[in-house]
């Protein structure tokens, strides 16, 4: 354990028992290049150990030592992680309504380019529409409601999400037909899946990235079963292939919770919809660079 940390602990030891102080310095590391303990790994709320008497309020910081009042350092603590827990809870509720949100635009996309998809599926495109338009409402409000919780940079990057994802659903609420303006659709959702891409990866992290190397692996594995080439596939293969890798994930059953559900109507949590968006956001960048092609 470093000093910093060894300090933080002699004065929480002062008022709370061992178990506790070891379930609150589990949550801190030390961040690097300052010297400063972070709490859950974010340097900008840090507890800073110096030689300084005084326990000093600035943007969640606090500097302390051996004089620091135990009882204004263990308040301090559970109010950061409270603050900490609060903020992880919206971002990963956000990020999991934009990746259902996108996985409804594809859903319709397909079905309004693909012969097969429109076959199968152009009598339920109304309900598609409904469907994307709930999701669509319910990722609005989360963002208003947690909005003070998301950085500038995430509040930016997610109202541009907003005005891209309007404009695309407005165009698909037109109808299963786009009268050749397709190739433009799949450009244009490219764009947004490389921003909720990385709206994922700043918001979730590794728990996200996770799930990307889980589906790109079966993605993989899929592609060389069907021996295809993802850049020069019809749109009609990289559909069947999408659907295929789509039921081996629910086959096997990974969702977040681990619990077996069996259709994506089962995902009660929308779980898989972060699955689901990786899946459509691997193949929308390794497919289409030219233009689409039907069977």
């Amino acid at each position: 354990m470093s000093e910093a940390l060894e300090t933080l602990k002699a004065i929480l030891s002062e008022k709370l028992p061992e178990a506790e102080v070891q379930a609150l310095i589990a949550k801190l590391t030390v961040a690097s290049g300052n010297g400063s303990v972070a709490i859950n790994g974010d340097a900008s709320e840090a507890v800073i150990v110096t030689g300084s008497r005084n326990i000093i309020g600035d943007n969640n910081q606090v500097i302390v030592n051996q004089g620091t009042d135990p009882d204004e350092l263990v308040k301090m603590l559970r109010r950061v992680f409270q603050r900490n827990e609060k903020v992880a809870f919206a971002l990963h509720t956000i990020s999991h309504s934009m990746t259902m949100v996108f996985v409804d635009l594809m859903r319709l996309l397909y079905v309004a380019t693909s012969d097969i998809a429109h076959t199968a599926n152009v009598a339920r495109y109304g309900e598609f529409i409904e469907v994307a338009e709930q999701h669509f409402a319910d990722l609005r409000n989360h963002v208003a409601r947690s909005s003070n919780e998301l950085d500038a940079q995430l509040n930016e990057l997610s109202l541009n999400l907003d005005k891209r994802i309007s404009f695309i659903l407005g165009r698909l609420k037109r109808g299963p037909n786009l009268y050749g303006s397709h190739d433009d659709c799949f450009k244009k959702m490219k764009q947004v899946g490389q921003q909720v891409d990385s709206f994922c990866t700043s918001a979730v992290g590794k728990e996200y990235l996770d799930v990307v190397d889980l589906v790109g692996a079966y993605l993989c594995r899929a592609v060389e079963e069907a021996s295809i080439t993802l850049e020069t596939a019809s749109l009609d293969s990289i559909l069947r292939l999408r659907l295929y890798v789509q039921s081996q994930l629910l086959q096997s059953g990974f969702s977040l919770d681990e619990s077996k559900i069996f259709t994506i109507a089962d995902d009660m949590d929308q779980d898989f919809g972060v699955y689901y968006f990786v899946l459509d956001k691997k193949l929308l960048d390794h497919s289409f660079s030219t233009k689409i092609t039907k069977i």
